[in-house]
């Protein structure tokens, strides 16, 4: 019985062993194997870069001549759209619209570009449109002033003039006035001419239009000036001093209207 269990015992410090001994086995082939798959990972990872610089070095060298390359390209097509007829201007660079239409797809047209100059300009006054004149035998006369007819229009027959004691053809009316009194525009017109004579003094001359004419004599303070328009009603100027012909006879206007260049008698053009 004692035989039995001895026996038993050993067996079982036998197996033990045995146990131990397999155990240390493969916990060394499993260190083994670790290091052997480390090893083999950290030579596929390790980077040369010995051989990584001498390719950057290579690429470098290379890229000037690319990026050559690609300007000349560059330049290239951009010379296939210069044109000698040029609607857009950008930077030396000109496209013509229909070239820039074939660019691309739905493009709406492009109108012509404009210089900014073009819309930089001087402020120009805006002149009122002038009066209209067209006299006709229809229409009638102003009195240049209201006063007494010292000598009628007379070109039939002379008549007397007190000043020069003479009789003679009146070629205008003259009508008295006192001095500084407004004298009004008979007609609308254009002042062709403002001049001083002898006989007249101050005398301003309006085209009425249709060959019309009308002229006013002995002024003073004249407000027009040749080139002028003249409306029916506004004041051309004032009654002057006489002037050596009208002496005797005292302040007036000189008053005498024009047809093709002949005188005619105011009085049957007159309100």
């Amino acid at each position: 019985m004692r035989k039995k269990r001895n026996t038993a015992k050993h067996e079982a410090v036998i197996m033990l062993i045995t146990s131990a001994m397999v155990l240390a086995l493969l916990t060394f082939t499993g260190i083994a194997l670790r290091e052997k798959n480390g090893k083999e990972n950290g030579d596929r990872q390790r980077v040369d870069f010995s051989k990584l610089e001498e390719k950057n070095t290579k690429t470098a060298k290379k890229e000037p001549e690319l990026a050559k390359a690609n300007t000349s390209n560059a330049k290239a097509k951009m010379s296939d759209y210069v044109t000698e007829d040029p609607y857009i201007v950008k930077e030396n660079t000109k496209i013509s619209r229909k070239e820039l239409l074939e660019m691309g797809d739905g493009l709406e047209e492009i109108e012509p570009t404009t210089n900014l100059t073009d819309f930089v300009q001087e402020e120009i006054p805006i002149e009122e449109a002038p009066p209209a004149f067209a006299f006709t035998e229809e229409d009638t006369l102003l009195w240049p002033v209201a006063g007494n007819v010292l000598i009628p229009y007379s070109m039939d027959k002379p008549v007397f003039f007190s000043t020069l004691e003479q009789y003679k053809c009146s070629p205008a009316m003259i009508i008295e006035a006192p001095v500084g009194k407004e004298i009004v525009v008979a007609a609308n017109g254009q002042v062709t001419e403002v001049t001083k004579k002898d006989e007249t003094g101050n005398t301003v001359t309006v085209n009425l239009g249709n060959g019309y004419e009308a002229i006013y004599g002995q002024l003073e303070g004249i407000l027009v000036k040749e080139g002028d328009y003249v409306e029916r009603g506004g004041i051309i100027g004032q009654v002057a001093a006489p002037t050596k012909c009208y002496e005797v006879e005292g302040s007036n206007v000189y008053f005498a209207v024009k047809k093709d260049g002949q005188y005619l008698d105011p009085m049957t053009k007159m309100n």
